[in-house]
């Protein structure tokens, strides 16, 4: 297309220039044509044709406004200012003219100064048209001098479909944090403008990083870059829907180049060697289960099943690729240790130094300073990198005798050599060429970026520099010693310069950094979330098929959900995830639900998470999330889960309930089970002088030759601390046969049925039992085959006056 419109000028001048005579009336055909090629001779010969037209006109103004905004189009600012000013001199009143003087000292000499006449000139010239005040507005935004807000929506008053203004309004109400307003202008915006997205998609993106995640959507429905879909996935992981995310990421993923797209499905940077090697010899089929096993073990939390890991690299990959990869593909350093470790724990850049060191990162400074710099390098306020970057401030070396030296320390410390190469008592780390970013030091000639990540090990200062000013930042450089360098260090003694080269050496980045990458090649860190404590218990039964039935149950008290400034109404996340050992499959469950949390809150949120699932050994992962305030409970333990497809006698897991009642046949619902209503005890916790339920299954009972069944069921309550117990059945299936002693309790039922399937369950009541940790056996004795079989639960009892506190 460009070229059919170069040749397609081409001959147009030719047509219009063939003669040697160029007539005024085609002044504006050649400047439209002219704005519509993009090859500059075909722009320079349009211009000397205006020109020549200009020369034949009384009244040049028009013609030489033409030439200014092709001078302008094509960024030729001296020569736009040129032809705008001919034009002001052939007519003042010429508005088009006051305006492309404005929008070149503003677009092009980044001038706002020189543009403010000329652009408040246009405006009093004609009021009527919306651009006009667009662009004052967009100068008062730049130069805060007037009210950008009054002016773009008074270009929106005049003309209600000028979409520029929109946006304009859209960026003020961002820029004010006024993102609601900022969001209806944006929406108002690609309403008028569709095909315009990447304003769209900055805004969007900014709201998503800042948590303005409702707002962020409101306009995602109007976004068509696919970028979107990786915004929508960081939102969808905001509120702990790991499974959409994954896949909103994907299709992101899905619409890259190859090459670009390799790059979040690489896990070379974060595998260690054999895991890398593994995944690369995997074929093409099997690599997203060695992934789903891969991010698995890399997630600490493993409720989501490794989703959450794996999210979160994608997230990673992204942020590297926008934000560190623009000069450098696929990013530069800073990419690849931000795919590794995520945010750091503090940032500071030449470009932006952030003064707010918090204590973990002081105590990393203070180590690193007395390592390189001895007992001189504690004292200093560092405000970017200890390691010594690049300085601008090449100073001759005063000799150590000098008395402006005096107030300086002279011990013969570790280290002090080197930190003593500076001018004066706040420069005096270092060497001559190279020093640390203290209050000092605040000129380099360098740009560059430091990280600490205070939980890797033991604390480290990741320090980046653009050494060749290529935007392009690498690891920092070693400092390359001078002459006077070399002579002041030989003054400590002849071997000096080469243990200082080797202890700089040695805690450069491009050193130590490749230790620690071989050793923690990547953190997830969640240390940020505040710990949410709640109760969870599981049972198992006979389920269907082969399987076996795990049931799950989270008890939440909701006095722990209490956020101070947060709302009382909390949105709680609920994730349960079962591991297989062998397989590596994961079985989950989730769920979300809103809870009221008051302050001095008593109640309890109980649920059951019933799965059905294959016998083996298991690790359950138990989650409990409020999302927005980053509070967080996990638990992880070993559940091995029994086979139930064997012909012989056996029992099913005990449930430790609060309450156990019949229900009408064919209920269902939470906590209901095979007749019964079982309101689980996720915490097995009771008060003295109140009563539990014991609720469990027998399976595989024999019939006699009449087709009934036989069987003995003991309950034995033990005492860990082998005190007296004074416990009673108050209600139970069956007929009680006996019951009572010192150290343990045994009440036994004898029942009868014809089902070879049987739910039990017996109250008992706790009395004035003592408090701590006891024991409940059942035995079950089939009378029909004498055989006997025995589970066993424990639980928890507390002083009667805790249920006061």
């Amino acid at each position: 297309m460009k070229n059919y419109h170069f040749y397609l000028a081409i001959g147009l001048f030719i047509g219009l220039c063939g003669t040697g005579t160029v007539h005024a009336e085609n002044a504006e055909s050649i400047y439209v044509r002219a704005l519509q090629v993009s090859h500059k001779d075909s722009v320079k010969q349009a211009i000397k044709d205006l020109e020549k037209i200009s020369e034949q006109q009384p009244q040049p103004a028009r013609v030489l406004t033409m030439i200014g905004q092709l001078h302008l189009q094509s960024k030729q600012a001296d020569d736009a200012i040129k032809a705008f000013r001919k034009a002001v001199q052939a007519d003042s009143g010429w508005v088009e003219a006051h305006l492309g003087l404005g929008l070149t000292y503003l677009d092009l000499k980044n001038d706002w100064r020189g543009a403010r006449s000329h652009l408040q000139r246009a405006v009093a010239l004609d009021s009527t048209q919306a651009k006009m005040y667009y662009h004052l507005a967009r100068l008062y935004r730049i130069s805060e001098t007037g009210d950008a807000v009054k002016a773009a929506g008074r270009a929106i008053q005049i003309d209600p479909e000028y979409a520029p203004g929109y946006l304009l309004l859209g960026q003020l109400y961002q820029d004010d944090k006024l993102d609601q307003v900022a969001v209806y202008y944006y929406d108002q915006y690609l309403k008028r403008q569709p095909k315009d997205q990447e304003a769209a998609y900055l805004f969007i993106r900014s709201l998503a990083e800042s948590g303005k995640k409702a707002e962020a959507e409101r306009l995602l429905g109007r976004l068509e870059d696919p970028r979107g879909y990786a915004i929508l996935g960081q939102i969808l992981m905001e509120r702990g829907n790991f499974e959409d995310a994954l896949i909103a990421f994907e299709e992101y993923i899905s619409t890259l180049s190859e090459e670009e797209g390799a790059l979040y499905w690489d896990i070379s940077i974060v595998a260690i060697p054999r895991e890398a090697e593994a995944y690369r010899q995997s074929p093409p089929e099997r690599r997203r289960d060695f992934l789903r096993r891969f991010w698995l073990r890399k997630d600490p939390l493993k409720a989501s099943g490794g989703l959450m890991r794996w999210c979160e690299h994608y997230r990673r990959v992204l942020y590297a690729r926008e934000n560190y990869g623009r000069k450098q593909f696929p990013y530069d350093r800073r990419g690849e240790v931000y795919i590794r470790y995520g945010e750091p724990d503090h940032r500071s850049t030449s470009r932006s130094l952030n003064l707010n060191v918090p204590q973990p990162v002081e105590i990393i400074q203070t180590e690193l300073a007395r390592r390189l710099y001895g007992p001189d390098g504690v004292h200093h306020t560092f405000l970017g990198p200890v390691y010594p970057v690049k300085t601008e401030r090449f100073i001759n070396i005063i000799d150590e005798d000098n008395p402006e030296l005096d107030d300086l320390p002279r011990m013969p410390f570790e280290g002090s050599m080197q930190a003593r190469a500076g001018m004066a008592a706040e420069d005096t780390l270092g060497f001559y060429g190279y020093k640390p970013v203290t209050t000092g030091i605040a000129g380099m000639t360098v740009k560059w970026e430091v990280w600490f990540y205070t939980r890797i090990g033991g604390g480290i200062e990741v320090v980046f520099t653009d050494e060749f000013t290529s935007g392009r930042y690498d690891y920092a450089p070693p400092p390359v010693l001078t002459t006077e360098d070399r002579n002041r260090l030989e003054r400590f003694g002849h071997d000096q310069t080469l243990r200082i080269s080797r202890l700089f050496s040695e805690y450069s980045p491009a050193t130590f950094m490749p230790r620690i990458t071989r050793d923690i090649p990547e953190v997830y860190n969640i240390s940020y979330y505040e710990p949410l404590d709640f109760h969870f218990d599981t049972v198992d039964f006979k389920g269907t098929d082969d399987n076996t039935e795990i049931r799950v149950f989270m008890g939440v008290p909701t006095r722990n959900l209490y956020v101070q400034d947060a709302s009382d109404t909390a949105r709680v996340q609920r994730r349960v995830a079962l591991i297989n050992e062998r397989s590596g499959k994961v079985y989950r469950v989730q769920g979300d639900v809103e809870v009221m949390a008051p302050r001095g809150s008593r109640s309890v949120l109980v649920e059951e998470f019933p799965m059905d699932v294959p016998p083996g050994d298991y690790t359950l992962a138990v989650q409990v999330w409020r999302p927005k305030v980053d509070l967080m409970g996990v638990y992880q333990k070993a559940v091995p889960v029994d086979s139930y497809n064997r012909d012989t006698l056996m029992v099913s897991g005990i449930q430790v309930a609060r309450a156990v009642a019949q229900v009408d046949s064919g209920t269902t619902g939470q906590f209901v089970r095979s007749g019964f209503r079982v309101d689980p005890s996720p915490g097995r916790i009771f008060y003295q002088e109140t009563s539990f339920f014991i609720y469990f299954e027998i399976y595989n009972l024999l019939r006699d030759s009449f087709g009934q069944t036989r069987y003995e069921v003991a309950y034995t309550v033990r005492d860990a601390n082998h005190t007296p117990l004074l416990i009673r059945a108050l209600s139970g299936l069956g007929r009680m046969l006996s019951g009572g002693s010192r150290e343990e309790v045994t009440i036994r039922y004898e029942q009868t049925g014809t089902q070879t399937k049987s739910e039990n369950f017996v109250e008992l009541d706790l009395g004035d039992i003592a408090p701590g940790q006891h024991e409940v056996v059942v035995s079950v004795k089939d009378l029909n085959r004498d055989i006997e079989v025995f589970k066993t639960a424990r639980f928890y009892v507390v002083e009667a006056k805790a249920q006061s506190e």
